[in-house]
């Protein structure tokens, strides 16, 4: 049975495949993509701005039977087979996050 670590910094409620909610608490170790601005020009008023990712951190190497949990942003950078993200997020009337009801890898196509 493989392992989830949670590197996002919260405790993670997914909804599993029988109505259960499995909590993930956090390892205290944060992924996290470092990024600077750059300004690219302004139109109408308007500045636009290049965010540049440079570096990944916290972040493990790989190890058989564990996959990490992390944010969206994160994993579509990283899109490691071991990189999963929380998708379909459920949330109340207030808009505070429930539980989520899968967990993806973030691949890009082109």
């Amino acid at each position: 049975m493989k392992q989830i670590v949670n590197l996002t910094g919260h405790v993670m409620n997914i909804k599993d495949n029988n109505g259960e909610i499995i909590r993930i608490p956090p390892t205290g170790n944060i992924a996290s993509a470092i990024s600077h601005l750059n300004f690219v020009e302004t139109i109408n008023d308007i500045p636009l701005y290049e965010k540049i990712y440079t570096e990944i951190a916290g972040i493990p190497g790989y190890r058989e039977d564990v996959v990490y949990l992390v944010s969206s942003v994160v994993g579509k950078i990283l899109q490691r087979d071991d990189i999963y993200c929380p998708n379909r997020i459920i949330k109340d009337s207030n808009g505070n996050i429930l539980y989520c009801t899968m967990l993806v890898r973030q691949k890009t196509a082109w």
